[in-house]
């Protein structure tokens, strides 16, 4: 359905791959683990995350796969929330797309200029618009200003 391998490459660069919980110092310290994956509440209190239906206990960490299972699972409403926008993108274009989702959520994303952009092809704004989401909590944050610069650096490949 959409570049795996790629996606998950480019965003175990960005984010990490933690076996472990962790807290995410970008979004307000929320415990996240494995691939920028952060806890749901019910998660958090029940101690299991359920991994393509099935619960996993993550006191004890994560194994590799499922790693890999639980970020593939994160990342579907992603890649079906592009697809649907541009079903044909070029892989370099769709994983920055796909990182840029997944960083700001899907409800920023389908509010967003930079949507609006994409749906009617005008790519060469693109840049600019993920320039643009470069803020948490008001202050402008160098992680996130990087992470945009490789986004579009990875966007401007193709």
């Amino acid at each position: 359905m959409y570049h795996d391998e790629a996606v998950l490459s480019f965003l175990t660069k960005l984010e990490g791959r933690r076996k472990f919980v962790y807290l995410d110092h970008g979004k307000f310290g929320v415990p996240s683990i494995g691939v920028g994956h952060c806890l749901t509440q019910s998660e958090r209190h029940s101690g299991k995350i359920y991994i393509d239906g099935i619960p996993v206990r993550y006191k004890y960490g994560l194994l590799d796969e499922q790693i890999k299972d639980l970020f593939q699972q994160d990342m579907r409403p992603v890649a079906l929330l592009i697809h649907s926008d541009k079903p044909s993108l070029l892989e370099g274009r769709f994983v920055a797309l796909a990182s840029f989702c997944f960083n700001v959520g899907a409800t920023a994303y389908l509010n967003s200029n930079l949507r609006k952009k994409l749906i009617v092809e005008e790519y060469k704004a693109i840049p600019g618009q993920l320039r643009r989401w470069i803020y948490d909590n008001d202050k402008i944050i160098q992680g996130l200003i990087n992470r945009r610069e490789q986004e579009i650096t990875l966007w401007e490949s193709e």
